[in-house]
């Protein structure tokens, strides 16, 4: 009859493999997120306990040269104390690497650019004024960034510093700060006419810890590893152009879903 139901196809397909291996992903997964969080409280237990046995280390020898000053005459003495003073700073930086990993997604706020880069630049009057440094800030003065204010000051900061830092002797120093948005990112350019880097010698290794590219005797390396962990912590990335005794652009891109209209002091 025209119309009328006369069987039924029926399809079947075993997924009991597929399940298989889901189910084995499942558990990958779960033991990768609790070795991370073992990985993670044994780094902050040892970080902890490392910093109270080298500030103890430090006290001692304190006590030392102000009970017993006679003892601090010989040469042992001051290389004991410079160890201990590197081991401090070594275990600092240490914590600051750790603590990148603490933080979440409740320390996020919506911090304005403008407010941040002039802060940072007050933070450095005087190393400015002694380097004879100048600025170019071209930022509008509504742009805001949701993200953690204290990792964006510090990218700021650091970034000047770092221009302040190498800079070239035989010219003033001109420092430019840009920030706009520009196909749905927020972009902020840090530039310098400093003593700028070889990215073909040094590019892969610019960001390393403890990676120096000039023989300034206070550089450690540290400063733009802390920094471009800070910049993909809050889903960024940071790119480097730079010539030898031309000098250096960081640019920092951010999308633009991490950035509001809401204008709020850093």
């Amino acid at each position: 009859m025209h119309g009328a139901i006369c069987g039924y196809l029926g399809i079947s397909t075993d997924i009991s493999l597929l399940e298989k291996i889901q189910q084995e992903l499942n558990n990958l997964l779960a033991i990768s997120e609790n070795q991370n969080s073992q990985l993670l409280n044994f780094t902050h237990i040892v970080s902890h306990n490392l910093r109270s046995h080298s500030a103890n280390l430090h006290m001692l020898l304190e006590m030392q040269k102000e009970e017993l000053p006679e003892t601090t005459t010989n040469d042992i003495f001051p290389l004991l104390d410079e160890s201990v003073t590197n081991l401090r700073e070594t275990i600092d930086h240490l914590n600051d690497v750790v603590s990148l990993k603490y933080n979440s997604k409740d320390s996020y706020t919506n911090v304005n650019i403008s407010a941040t880069v002039t802060k940072a630049i007050s933070n450095v009057r005087a190393q400015a004024k002694d380097a004879k440094a100048t600025f170019e800030i071209d930022v509008d003065a509504n742009l805001v960034l949701n993200c953690i204010p204290a990792y964006l000051e510090s990218i700021i900061l650091n970034f000047i510093t770092n221009a302040i830092k190498y800079r070239a002797t035989e010219r003033p120093l001109h420092i430019k700060v840009n920030a706009f948005e520009s196909n749905q990112t927020l972009v902020i350019k840090i530039a310098d006419n400093g003593l700028g880097i070889d990215l073909q010698k040094n590019g892969d290794k610019l960001f390393g810890l403890y990676k120096t590219f000039h023989n300034n005797k206070d550089s450690k390396g540290l400063g733009l590893f802390i920094t471009k962990n800070q910049i993909e912590a809050m889903n960024g990335i940071v790119a480097v152009e730079s010539a030898v005794n031309i000098g250096s652009t960081f640019t920092i891109s951010f999308k633009t879903n991490s950035v509001s209209t809401e204008v709020k002091e850093a």
